[in-house]
């Protein structure tokens, strides 16, 4: 999976102030988007334009971000110079961008990156809480007050302004229920 991205993107997900956005994130989302594409009659030069915006969309982590511009926005302002003609690549990399509202259809490929981003939300319990605590070190920069109301506020628009959650047919049956158990219970317990 390497060669479809420059080795110094790699090495982005290995900076030092990402505990989430990391390899990890990238393998995990690896593991699930051949089955998400199983949905779609995807030719080979989708699938790659995939796997490139995969691995770039969250190349910039900047924590503290101090830039007026998402992290999301400043990795696909990245993936345009990588990767100049394929405007496609930024554009999934903004379908990573949450809540996100916009009608998505399911057989896209951006339904397959948003589904792909948000697979952690639907892990077992243990690995859930193990990702905020990773999350939670991504913005130890914040005092606990700040960044428990940020979190809430955030879940709490993710489920109420991003329905369903998951765009995919699999993503929707398979963790859509999953990934509501986990943010309503951190959502009360917060």
């Amino acid at each position: 999976m390497y060669h479809i991205v420059p080795e110094d993107i790699v090495k982005r997900y290995l900076e030092p102030q990402r505990h989430y956005h990391t390899l990890e994130h990238i393998y995990n989302g690896l593991s699930v988007i051949p089955m998400l594409l199983r949905d779609g009659s995807f030719g080979d030069d989708e699938r790659k334009q995939l796997l490139q915006a995969w691995w770039l969309h969250d190349a910039v982590y900047d924590i503290p971000n101090n830039s007026s511009q998402s992290n999301e926005q400043r990795s696909a302002y990245l993936a345009a110079r990588v990767y100049p003609n394929k405007k496609i690549i930024q554009q999934l990399i903004l379908a990573t961008v949450y809540p996100n509202e916009k009608e998505v259809n399911p057989r896209s490929l951006d339904a397959i990156i948003n589904d792909a981003d948000l697979f952690g939300l639907a892990a077992p319990r243990e690995v859930y809480e193990r990702h905020t605590a990773q999350i939670r070190l991504e913005n130890s920069h914040l005092s606990d007050e700040v960044f428990n109301a940020n979190r809430k506020k955030f879940l709490t628009a993710l489920v109420e302004k991003q329905k369903p959650l998951f765009k995919t047919s699999q993503g929707l049956f398979l963790w859509e229920s999953k990934a509501l158990n986990n943010i309503y219970r951190e959502i009360y317990a917060v």
